[in-house]
């Protein structure tokens, strides 16, 4: 009777595990993918020289844990 039980609610734990399997096959796929792009590769233009400035104006923001006082 007691292994009955037990098996009982096991039965959930192993949905759960055929759907972290899953996750677990997507993630390697991720991982496993080869780049578009090889960055150890010498190809390519490489004379680039980019220089600038970013300038942001007018930006008020609040924290969430303090919306009463704005930062500027």
């Amino acid at each position: 009777m007691m292994g009955s039980l037990a098996l009982g609610q096991a039965g959930p734990q192993f949905a759960v595990l055929g759907a972290a399997q899953g996750a677990a096959a997507s993630i390697f796929e991720v991982l496993d993918r080869e780049p578009e792009i090889d960055s150890t590769s010498n190809k390519g233009r490489r004379d680039m020289k980019i220089k600038g400035n970013i300038e942001v104006k007018n930006v008020i923001f609040n924290y969430p844990s303090r919306p009463d006082i704005r930062v500027s």
